[in-house]
C-alpha cells in the first residue's frame, strides 16, 4: 500500500517567517517528493506575500488554498518585483478554491484575486463590522472569468444584508443572472460563467 498517495493536504500553523529558511524549503521539497500536495492550509501570524509566493512556487499542484490571518498587520505598498511575481504565479498556479478565514482588509482579497486567476470559488469569513458592500464591489469588479461562486461567512448575517447586496448588484450592474441566498451565518452568491 502506497501511503504517500493519500496525503494531499499540507497545514502550516502559526507561520511567522519573513522569508522561508532553506531548511524549511528543503523540508517542503522532501514532502512533495513523496506526495502530490493539492491543498494548502496556512495560518499567518504576520501575513507575507513573499512567503505565500514561495509556497505557491514549491507546491505547483495546489487546487485549494485556505489562509487564516491571525493578525491585522498592515500590507505596505507592493513592490514592482512583488507585482511581477504575483503576475507570474497567477499564470502558473491551478488554484480553483480559496478560503479566507478572518478577513481583515480589502488589500488581502485583492492580492488573492490577482494571484489565483483560475479561482472558481471564494469563501470569505468576515468580521461583523466589515463593510460588505465594499468587499462585494471589489470582488465582482475584479472577478476573473472563472470565478462564479462566493460565500460570505458572517456570524450576524441576516436577510437585510442579502437585500443590501441585491441592491448593490442591481444598481452597480455587477451581475445579471445570479442567485443569492442566506443559510444561517453564510451568504451564497452564484452566477453564470462567461
Amino acid at each position: 500500500m502506497d501511503v504517500s498517495k493519500s496525503i494531499s493536504q499540507l497545514t502550516i500553523r502559526n507561520c511567522h517567517f519573513v522569508q522561508c529558511e532553506q531548511w524549511f524549503i528543503d523540508y517542503i521539497r522532501s514532502i512533495t517528493s513523496l506526495a502530490e500536495i493539492t491543498s494548502l492550509h496556512i495560518e499567518f501570524k504576520h501575513f507575507s506575500i513573499d512567503i505565500l509566493l514561495q509556497f505557491l512556487h514549491l507546491l505547483p499542484n495546489l487546487d485549494s488554498l485556505t489562509i487564516l490571518f491571525m493578525s491585522s498587520n498592515v500590507i505596505r505598498q507592493l513592490t514592482k518585483e512583488q507585482i511581477n511575481m504575483i503576475h507570474a504565479a497567477s499564470n502558473m498556479n491551478q488554484i480553483t478554491k480559496v478560503n479566507m478565514e478572518q478577513m481583515v482588509d480589502l488589500s488581502r482579497i485583492d492580492i488573492l484575486i490577482n494571484l489565483c486567476s483560475q479561482m472558481e470559488y471564494l469563501q470569505v469569513q468576515c468580521r461583523n463590522d466589515i463593510d460588505l458592500e465594499s468587499v462585494i464591489r471589489l470582488i465582482l469588479m475584479k472577478r476573473k472569468s472563472n470565478l462564479f461562486s462566493l460565500c460570505f461567512w458572517i456570524s450576524n448575517a441576516d436577510d437585510s444584508m442579502v437585500k443590501k447586496l441585491q441592491t448593490i448588484i442591481y444598481f452597480d450592474r455587477l451581475l445579471v443572472n445570479y442567485t443569492i441566498q442566506r443559510l444561517h451565518d453564510r451568504i451564497y452568491l452564484q452566477w453564470e460563467r462567461h
